[in-house]
């Protein structure tokens, strides 16, 4: 892949830029910004990885300009799997806490308890 096609790649997947956006910064026209970004995207295509970095430079460029809400009502699978699995990561990490919170209250009334026996 040419030095272009990346950062036409970049721009438009990891930056969210516009094709017209790109298309002024690039001194070029927009259906030239945009024959750069099919062409990079049918040579990522030929194999699993090119897939799979396409797809992550999608999600990755949703997450950063806050898309995922439309994406929970809209978008494909994947993208509705990320936000699911994100969910229960912070109701785990919730959960692991309350749970670390009442272990250390357990261990405070147990010492408490010891203390009170031994007078």
């Amino acid at each position: 892949m040419t030095q272009q096609e990346q950062d036409t790649i970049k721009a438009y997947f990891w930056h969210g830029a516009t094709l017209e956006h790109i298309a002024r910064q690039k001194n070029v026209t927009i259906e030239r910004v945009r024959q750069q970004l099919a062409k990079a995207e049918r040579k990522l295509s030929k194999g699993k990885a090119g897939k799979i970095l396409i797809e992550y430079a999608r999600i990755e460029g949703m997450r950063y300009h806050g898309g995922f809400s439309f994406f929970m009502n809209h978008g494909s699978i994947v993208e509705y799997e990320i936000v699911k699995r994100e969910e229960a990561r912070e109701k785990l990490e919730l959960y692991l806490e309350m749970k670390r919170q009442e272990m250390e209250r357990h261990e405070k009334r147990i010492g408490e308890a010891e203390k009170d026996i031994a007078r």
